[in-house]
């Protein structure tokens, strides 16, 4: 499976749940995905957990401002939603980024590869419409 077919797989199933978190280990031609579920589960409620926090009260503090996760780009049903919730969480990856989580360069490394994650599942979530 390459990455633009998981990505479909997720749009289909709606969100990232065990059984897609654990198939995304398969995916052939997708760019440090573990690094990017790490730091999706981080940013995003709606990711499944399977890493460890690496700070437990970041999700808490930008959660509550929006306590039905409904800015999340896994949930979105329509375009406005979904470029709303992109935006959302594009700012909540630059706020976890604030402070250097593995070292300078990896950070850098590890935040283009999720803004790309990012892109690429707006922009076939887009399609879908």
């Amino acid at each position: 499976m390459n990455e633009r077919e998981f990505i479909k797989l997720i749009i289909h199933n709606g969100r990232i749940d065990k059984d897609i978190f654990y198939k995304s280990f398969f995916v052939e031609d997708s760019w440090r995905i573990r690094e990017v579920f790490r730091i999706l589960q981080e940013i995003d409620s709606s990711v499944y957990m399977y890493f460890y926090p690496m700070e437990l009260d970041f999700l808490k503090i930008h959660e509550t401002k929006d306590k039905k996760n409904k800015k999340s780009i896994f949930s979105s049903n329509s375009y406005s939603e979904i470029m709303i919730a992109k935006k959302y969480t594009m700012n909540k990856l630059s706020n976890f980024f604030e402070k250097v989580r593995f070292d300078p360069i990896e950070d850098q490394i590890v935040r283009m590869a999720t803004r790309l994650f990012i892109r690429n599942f707006v922009n076939e979530k887009i399609k879908k419409f």
